[in-house]
């Protein structure tokens, strides 16, 4: 099979405009693609097969076309009053091909399970493939199906023709401008605005690197309108690839967007919950041109600073970094610290009902006009949403054509950076004493205050003005979806304060769905707890029915079922509800305690900490410490206007003591225990890795920490340390050193000769002197096991242990005892051995300088794993230590 498409043979596409050369170059593709190996059904909608369902073998498929045709002889030879035996002995075969088939998928499906546990779920899966490939053996309801029957008033449609009609009119009405038009007299860019431009086509926005890594992040997806798939562009060569770069400057030098990158296939989803009848129920899932999305995903990528400079702070949704656990956090944190001051805080939960779909164009273009980007990015993205239109797809039945007057398509690359440009402007310095919570379209506004008419004053004022905002964008909140709710520490429940939106007075509930989570009046997660444990109980019926003695499951297997079906739904949100009682958060250790239980099949009486060690797993109170400390690293690294790195890490609040006590908000803890919990998850013994780039950072550390210590200059300390390791340049040199932080002890020991690092984390409270013995002790055993001839040098800056080497008698350590015996095995082998401070006493002249200086050589170990952080990364999960934080 070969791996590239051939070289596609095309006119000169320079004389030809740009819509046309694209048109050309998409028709060669398409030619080409299909005498390709790995392209080839990979174009429209593919067949359904017997392989596409799990179970349905080519032996059920054999069988079902006996049936059919049974069924056919049937239609032919029956006529009505007329009773016949051919007829009746046909009637009998088919009944009984048909308990056949019964039989024969029921054979089929459980060998196919069986191959699926044994085979394809073996190995370190990702929780969410893992899931996907679950379903399909499960019969989980799949929302991607076509509606039956679908109705709009008094009209039905049956059939699919008018099926995908009524939904086509059912999204065409969600797009029409249901408000006054907006300034169509905006100034809107020309190619004409580029006279100034001397040689702008001289200079290409995008370059042939730009979308090679555009396609090299491109996934397996459907095709759009021009029938290009993803495969064709990963399998393009280079030639091709240059001839496309071309086409993608020359659409961005015009300002010239393809109407067939415009159009949309629209595959219609029915919404979880709700009637498939009716057609506002089903979410429209455009299926764009993969070319088109290239050049999008370039563009995405050339301009990402640019773009989302343009987004506010408070916005958590589409954006690189950050994501819903950011906004609960923030919501936690501003609400438990208003109970710190013995205040109340009043949510208000927005709802806008078809946002993307109720985009204001003329407005958005308006914004992108203000972007400090290149005026071609400008002028291609704002004729990229103009005249856009769609067709319903439902099998193989397309709707007619038809026009969206607001909005852009839900699956383009840059759809929800625009969409957050596009209410860019709603933040909270607009507001007084409120403040403002945003993923995507969902919007949450909080206020806090001590008596109720004063938080009804300023809560009312934030609802007309995001009332006001709305009505100005264009997304009209929906009043009976909109709800508040009032936060407060106390018991007895204040009077909730009377809040209008568009007239209409707002909901007030005792508890708010919010970002999947289950808020309550005094935030003590008790009801979201105990919502989460009754998933988890769904989900165990699942790990019950996977643990069936007759498919005898590898236990690997259920463990990844357990992390990817339980552990991924207990691991939501999980750095918020952390806060919440212990007797609360028991329930739901219990649970996962009984799910690990059910796994190992062990007997009731088996302690919990063995199911850990059994399983390699942590309790949940433990995973939680973990996250919580990868979350805060994570936003410890990030820039320095992210909102919770400003508004939680350094507030002052935080740190203090009282506010840990009385409401214990989640990352409190965590902020003040930090140097000591943090630890790995499984600590390794022993990890051997070169270091890159070390041995020419040596002579600069000596320079640069001998320097400030003695009263020489630092060429001369320079000279003296570079003399010393010429003095001893025949010997192969050794640096141990070990570490203490609290409780936590680990040594390092680097092995100049072959530039390897080896790092040991030793049990917790064990001495630096046994650290620093068991160092010498393990690199002496290496040479001994090694038993090549040669002379060694073994750094170290510990007295200590040098005074029990040199004279090992009975009451020196074990440890001790053993180097000394291993050293007289060297020497009487021929090899020379000798520790560097054994030297000192010969030298008392210059006993300071040496002794700084093999104090220095002998932490080398310890500075340069410190250096391990810059050129390797991942320090932590590479190893043990502690002290490198």
């Amino acid at each position: 099979m070969e791996k590239k498409i051939s070289k596609l043979n095309l006119p000169n596409l320079k004389t030809l405009p740009t819509e046309d050369a694209i048109k050309e170059v998409t028709e060669k593709m398409i030619e080409a693609g299909k005498k390709h190996q790995a392209i080839k059904g990979s174009q429209g909608i593919k067949k359904k097969t017997y392989n596409s369902t799990p179970g349905w073998t080519a032996k059920c498929e054999a069988i079902k076309k006996k049936r059919r045709d049974l069924r056919n002889q049937l239609k032919k030879r029956w006529k009505p009053g007329n009773i016949n035996i051919s007829v009746s002995r046909l009637k009998a075969e088919i009944h009984k091909v048909t308990a056949q088939l019964r039989l024969t998928v029921k054979e089929e499906r459980y060998k196919a399970w069986t191959w699926v546990i044994h085979e394809k779920f073996r190995g370190n899966i990702p929780a969410r493939s893992l899931w996907r490939n679950f379903k399909k053996y499960i019969k989980r309801e799949t929302y991607m199906c076509e509606p039956k029957l679908l109705q709009m008033g008094r009209q039905q449609a049956f059939e699919d023709a008018e099926k995908v009609e009524i939904l086509a009119d059912q999204f065409e009405n969600t797009s029409k401008r249901s408000r006054r038009q907006g300034n169509n007299n905006f100034n809107k860019a020309t190619p004409d605005s580029y006279k100034h431009w001397n040689n702008y086509e001289k200079e290409p926005l995008l370059n042939l690197r730009d979308i090679q890594r555009a396609v090299s992040e491109l996934k397996s997806g459907a095709t759009g309108n021009d029938r290009v798939h993803n495969n064709m562009l990963k399998a393009l060569p280079i030639e091709t690839m240059q001839i496309i770069l071309e086409l993608f400057n020359k659409s961005l030098n015009q300002g010239v967007v393809p109407q067939i990158w415009k159009h949309a296939i629209i595959h219609p989803i029915l919404k979880p919950g709700k009637d498939p009848k009716d057609p506002a129920s089903y979410r429209p899932i455009s299926l764009l041109s993969c070319l088109a999305k290239l050049l999008e995903r370039a563009i995405k990528a050339k301009n990402k600073k640019a773009l989302k400079g343009n987004i506010q702070i408070e916005q958590c949704g589409f954006y690189e970094g950050r994501s819903t656990t950011e906004t609960l956090i923030r919501l936690e944190h501003h609400v438990k610290k208003g109970f710190l001051k013995k205040r109340h805080t009043c949510g208000i939960f927005f709802y806008a009902k078809a946002a993307f779909d109720k985009v204001n164009i003329e407005k958005l273009k308006e914004k992108i006009q203000e972007l400090k980007v290149d005026r071609r990015y400008s002028m291609w993205l704002q004729e990229w949403i103009t005249s856009r239109t769609f067709s319903v797809r439902i099998k193989r039945t397309l709707s007619t054509i038809r026009n969206l007057e607001s909005g852009f398509p839900q699956g383009g690359v840059l759809s929800a950076l625009l969409f957050s440009l596009y209410i860019s402007d709603l933040n909270a310095d607009n507001l007084q004493r409120a403040k403002i919570y945003l993923y995507a379209d969902d919007l949450a506004v909080t206020v806090e205050g001590q008596q109720r008419e004063e938080i009804q004053t300023y809560a009312q004022k934030a609802a007309i003005f995001i009332e006001q905002w709305a009505a100005e964008k264009e997304i009209i909140p929906p009043e009976e979806k909109t709800t508040m709710m009032m936060f407060t520490s106390e018991k007895r429940q204040a009077p909730d304060p009377d809040i209008f939106l568009n007239g209409l007075k707002i909901r007030c509930t005792e508890s708010v769905r919010y970002l999947g989570v289950l808020l309550d009046s005094q935030l003590n997660w008790e009801k979201h707890i105990e919502k989460l444990i009754t998933a988890v109980d769904r989900r165990q019926m699942l790990i019950n029915a996977i643990c069936n003695k007759k498919y005898e499951v590898p236990w690997d297997v259920l463990m990844q079922f357990s992390k990817a079906i339980i552990l991924g739904k207990i691991d939501y949100a999980s750095l918020v509800y952390a806060s919440a009682k212990k007797t609360i958060l028991a329930k739901l250790n219990a649970k996962w305690n009984e799910t690990l239980r059910r796994t190992t099949n062990a007997l009731k009486s088996t302690p919990i900490p063995a199911l850990h060690i059994e399983t390699s797993m942590t309790s949940l109170p433990t995973r939680r410490k973990i996250l919580m400390a990868k979350y805060l690293l994570k936003k410890r690294g990030t820039e320095q206007e992210d909102i919770i790195k400003n508004e939680i890490i350094m507030d002052p609040y935080l740190m203090d003591y009282r506010f840990e006590i009385h409401n214990k908000p989640s990352l409190v803890k965590l902020l003040k225990d930090f140097p000591t919990n943090m630890s790995p998850l499984t600590i390794p013994t022993d990890k051997t890795k070169k270091i890159e780039g070390l041995e020419r950072n040596i002579s600069w550390k000596i320079h640069e920490e001998i320097g400030h210590k003695s009263g020489m200059s630092e060429q001369s300390l320079l000279q003296f340390a570079l003399s010393e390791l010429e003095n001893y340049s025949e010997y192969r040199k050794f640096f141990t050193d070990g570490s203490e932080i609290g409780s936590r002890t680990g040594c390092g020991i680097w092995d100049d000769y072959e530039k390897l690092g080896t790092q040991h984390r030793l049990s917790d409270h064990t001495s630096i002197y046994m650290a620093e013995l068991f160092a010498i002790d393990t690199e002496i055993k290496e040479i001994v096991r090694e038993g090549n001839e040669g002379k060694y040098l073994v750094y170290t800056d510990s007295l200590s242990c040098l005074k029990y080497l040199k004279v090992a008698h009975e009451q020196a350590p074990t440890m001790a005892r053993d180097i000394a015996q291993n050293k007289r095995m060297i020497e009487e082998t021929g090899s020379c051995y000798e520790t560097a401070r054994s030297r000192l006493k010969e030298q008392v002249e210059k006993r300071d300088i040496q002794f700084r200086i093999k104090e220095l050589l002998g932490k080398v170990a310890k500075n340069k794993q410190r250096e391990k952080v810059k050129y390797l990364g991942q320090y932590i999960k590479d190893t043990g230590l502690i002290d490198v934080l």
